[in-house]
């Protein structure tokens, strides 16, 4: 059994499943984890704005690429070892 599994949180899971109201909450929340979860792409305001410094401070330090004129995207990233 995994530690989430213990005897205490199955017997609390059994009292929940009587109940037609928790159930309902229960579910609803259980949505909410599997949303969040699937979505990879979302962060919080922090990591947001750390991701902006960090972006900032490699556009100073000279850490960037720039495409070549006439040179599509996928050219660029192809060049740069990305795809």
């Amino acid at each position: 059994m995994t530690p989430a599994l213990t005897p205490t949180f199955l017997r609390e899971l059994s009292v929940v499943a009587e109940d037609e109201n928790m159930m309902a909450r229960l579910s609803k929340y259980v949505h909410r984890l599997f949303e969040k979860r699937a979505d990879n792409t979302l962060f919080t305001k922090e990591e947001y704005m750390r991701r902006l410094e960090e972006a900032e401070l490699d556009y100073k330090n000279g850490n960037y690429i720039e495409m070549l004129p006439g040179e599509t995207l996928d050219d660029m990233l192809t060049r740069c070892g990305n795809v």
